[in-house]
């Protein structure tokens, strides 16, 4: 079933200021929710069909930048609330099941510090001009209006409306449930209900609705209207009257000319009396100055809006070739820097390798010198021992004087011819490992 916007909203919830909450520019789309029962639209088919829409554009072309969601926050709420965009909120989430990314999150303007719920309820009317809002949806942002204490010639100025625009709006806003469903789904004209309420007040029922729209069904009309809802009576006939009025006329020759028509048509007696019950429908065609300033208006509006998007376009491409070109920049770079970083990393290996071969051939070089200083300082201790005899003592021990001083050991010294014995490469080897 269709979901009717709500005619009542707590005027005296308060909003997050700048200063007690953060303001990010994006926020993640499970971090978003739609403000409760705030946003007067319809939920049918025609919204689901736009929704859909927006989901499709969406997944081609990413989420616009240049058109966030507009948001607010509560106190001891973390959840950041939508009080307009809920349709490309809608479409973000159905995108998003279908795989669109959204990188950082959905963009978000916050509401303007000291805002209240009465502006917000304002700017439902001037912000939603993707699709204008329908009577049924225009009447609970008037009723509302209403409620916070708006007078309707000032609801009239805020929404740009007439007075009894307005009026015509809180009348429709008092329509049963099922009446205002009717309208919505366009089975019959706001304009009927208003004046089926002006008329008869509470009396009219979803049963009276009901049979005006089976009525204008059963005369081959798709919606019930004012004029499918007059009574039936005999048929009548038309006669048509065509006057040219040209610019300068005297209005008294035109009145004259068509009294003359007026008594050729109907019968009347000799006093002028009628004998016979008519209507006359008195159409003139004339210039419709407020049509055609309209037009002119619509017109430029048009092509404002297509300026519009035009440079809207040309940021949305500056922006991607921007984006591609930063991408493109950062992949050269870390590539740039995995190159330098590998070639940084072989040169210091290099460097380490020589360094560990100089130390290692050191190494080498200072053993090989100490085995040789070793080698030659045995080769010198041998050397000695050869120069230097053993003593070699007598067999019998000389004899001592009579004196009785104690003579100084005679060493005997090899005599000529004796042979001297030299010690042996073992033993020269064992006199390394005594060293």
């Amino acid at each position: 079933m269709d979901t009717l916007p709500l005619d009542k909203f707590d005027a005296n919830m308060i909003f997050l200021t700048s200063g007690e909450r953060h303001s990010p520019t994006h926020v993640a789309l499970d971090k978003l929710a739609v403000l409760p029962g705030f946003n007067t639209r319809v939920k049918d088919a025609e919204y689901n069909e736009r929704v859909t829409l927006l989901a499709d554009t969406i997944e081609r072309h990413g989420f616009y930048e240049h058109k966030p969601l507009a948001v607010v926050m509560l106190p001891n709420d973390s959840t950041v609330y939508i009080y307009d965009g809920e349709h490309r909120y809608d479409a973000a989430k159905i995108a998003g099941l279908n795989g669109a990314d959204f990188g950082d999150g959905l963009p978000v303007t916050f509401a303007a510090d000291g805002a209240t719920v009465r502006d917000l309820t304002i700017s439902l009317v001037h912000s939603n001009s993707g699709a204008q809002l329908s009577p049924i949806e225009m009447s609970a942002v008037v009723r509302r209006l209403t409620s916070y204490g708006m007078p309707k010639e000032e609801i009239a100025g805020k929404i740009g409306k007439t007075t009894r625009h307005v009026g015509n709006l809180l009348i429709l806003a008092t329509a049963t449930p099922a009446t205002k469903r009717a309208v919505a789904t366009g089975k019959i004209a706001a304009a009927a209900v208003v004046k089926m309420i002006s008329e008869d007040g509470a009396k009219v029922t979803n049963e009276k609705v009901a049979t005006h729209i089976k009525k204008a069904a059963e005369a081959g009309k798709a919606k019930a209207t004012p004029k499918t809802m007059a009574p039936a009576g005999p048929k009548m006939a038309t006669t048509k009257t065509t006057m040219n009025l040209p610019e300068g006329e005297d209005i008294s020759v035109i009145l004259k000319t068509l009294a003359a028509a007026i008594r050729a048509s109907v019968k009347a007696d000799g006093t002028g009396k009628l004998l016979e019950t008519g209507k006359m429908v008195l159409t003139m065609t004339l210039i419709d100055h407020a049509h055609e300033a309209a037009k002119i208006a619509a017109t430029r509006k048009k092509e404002v809006e297509a300026a519009e998007r035009e440079i809207n376009r040309k940021k949305e491409t500056e922006a991607r070739a921007t984006l591609a070109k930063m991408k493109a920049a950062k992949i050269a770079a870390d590539a740039k820097t995995r190159t330098t970083a590998t070639a940084t990393a072989v040169k210091s290996k290099a460097a380490d390798d020589k360094k560990a071969a100089d130390l290692k051939k050191a190494s080498a070089i200072t053993k090989s010198r100490a085995a040789d200083a070793k080698k030659v300082a045995m080769q010198k201790a041998a050397v000695e021992m050869v120069k230097t005899p053993a003593p070699v003592k007598t067999n019998e021990a000389p004899e001592t004087p009579n004196t009785g001083q104690q003579q100084a050991p005679v060493t005997k010294q090899p005599l000529v011819g004796e042979s001297v014995v030299l010690p042996s490469e073992n033993g020269l080897a064992d006199a390394n490992r005594g060293l």
